[in-house]
């Protein structure tokens, strides 16, 4: 998904000005799939034994909300940012 965030990046070379709404609208999409990446396993650094169940259960309420989030702003940013329609 980073992958392809900056691939699509790149198609917005033709925009003629930036103003800092719109690059704040557009940073928000990779900081979510960060925040998507990070929140997804515990902390490395912990000493004590990890279970991943439980830390999944513990922890899935926030990464789903931040997967529709992700998706909510990946259909706004597509039909705002680079005008695509919403049918063919």
């Amino acid at each position: 998904m980073h992958a392809q965030e900056w691939w699509v990046l790149y198609e917005l070379k033709s925009i003629p000005s930036w103003r800092p709404p719109l690059f704040l609208f557009v940073m928000l999409y990779p900081v979510s799939l960060y925040l998507l990446a990070r929140m997804l396993y515990p902390n490395k650094f912990s000493k004590d034994k990890i279970d991943l169940k439980q830390f999944y259960f513990k922890s899935f309420p926030k990464i789903f909300f931040l997967a529709a989030i992700s998706a909510l702003l990946s259909v706004l940013y597509n039909r705002y940012i680079l005008e695509m329609k919403w049918s063919s």
